[in-house]
């Protein structure tokens, strides 16, 4: 049994990984102030679903190489680490503090999802921020990155508030499919 929550959970993680990838590459829209992407829900569904760690690791992997093949490269390593934080922030909400998978109530779900995403979402607009800005530092110089900093902030609020309502949107559709499949893990 424990092999197969491991293929379950790899399975599950390779989904996320594609799904944080495509949303980004092909979904995204670029705009001067601001680059609009729902991969940032799909970390969120990772971590829901999988637990933060996982969810994390999963959905950071899936938006750096997205990043790495869009012509992001020198974002990349900021990608990663700014996802899994994600990731890990939204799990040990839902996971460590409200036990989403110990409750069945639909309203209370969708509360937990809502919570644990825009609590993680908003941390990152402040930690994304910071690390572009001490990378942009480095590359560009300090007025640069006073202005791309600004950008950041901008675009990062902006996906907060559109990752938050896509992600609870796809979890409260995903879990109940899994469950009826045999395929959530419970934790």
């Amino acid at each position: 049994m424990e092999r197969n929550l491991s293929v379950l959970k790899l399975t599950q993680g390779g989904i996320i990984a594609v799904l944080a990838f495509v949303s980004f590459q092909f979904f995204r829209i670029s705009t001067p102030v601001a680059t609009i992407h729902f991969g940032n829900s799909f970390v969120i569904i990772g971590a829901l679903l999988l637990g933060g760690f996982y969810g994390g690791v999963a959905g950071a992997v899936g938006l750096t190489i997205s990043d790495v093949l869009s012509g992001y490269m020198s974002d990349a390593p900021a990608t990663f680490i700014c996802k899994v934080l994600i990731g890990l922030i939204a799990g040990v909400i839902a996971h460590q503090i409200f036990k989403i998978n110990q409750t069945n109530d639909k309203k209370k779900i969708v509360m937990i999802a809502t919570v644990s995403s825009a609590v993680a979402l908003f941390v990152n607009i402040f930690s994304d921020t910071l690390i572009r800005w001490l990378m942009n530092i480095l590359m560009y110089g300090f007025d640069s990155a006073k202005v791309l900093a600004i950008k950041n902030l901008l675009g990062s609020s902006i996906n907060l508030v559109l990752g938050t309502i896509v992600a609870v949107i796809f979890y409260i559709v995903i879990r109940p499919a899994l469950k009826k499949s045999g395929l959530f893990i419970e934790k």
